[in-house]
């Protein structure tokens, strides 16, 4: 276990604090607690979120804030807002983010049309939700090219 803000001190508290946020530019909440309470978790935490999420690998920075944004608008996470300002740093414009918010909509969707299906057969069948599910999805309309946010 890691050692904890009473075995360590405050100052030592503070000192990972201020080193965590000098190299990302946040601190997050639970940035605080793991500080707190863990500081060897909170530094492999950094070092896991880090290599996941902002080493460069296959995706572009556009391709990872649509991700996220889509994930976070799944989740119902209101305090995303540090992906919201990498989504203007990005280049994704407005009707992008629209995209990723009605993805997170459409896959929300299914749990309702299996609903339907199972306990409404008759009314609604399964194999006609499904088409209908994946006719609609098709539907959606799709960013012009370099369209960026004013």
């Amino acid at each position: 276990k890691g050692a904890s803000m009473t075995e360590t001190g405050l100052g030592d508290l503070l000192q990972r604090l201020a080193a965590l946020k000098a190299e990302r530019g946040y601190l997050l909440p639970h940035h605080r607690m793991l500080a707190a309470h863990d500081a060897e978790l909170l530094h492999k935490y950094d070092a896991f979120y880090t290599r996941l999420t902002l080493t460069p690998k296959t995706l572009s920075d556009r391709e990872k804030e649509f991700v996220w944004i889509t994930l976070l608008v799944a989740v119902r996470e209101g305090h995303g807002t540090l992906h919201l300002r990498r989504v203007d740093a990005a280049g994704l414009s407005r009707d992008e983010m629209a995209i990723t918010i009605n993805l997170a909509g459409l896959a929300e969707s299914r749990s309702a049309l299996e609903f339907a299906g199972h306990f409404w057969t008759d009314w609604a069948p399964p194999a006609d939700m499904q088409r209908r599910w994946w006719n609609c999805r098709w539907r959606w309309p799709t960013p012009r090219s370099g369209t960026r946010r004013r």
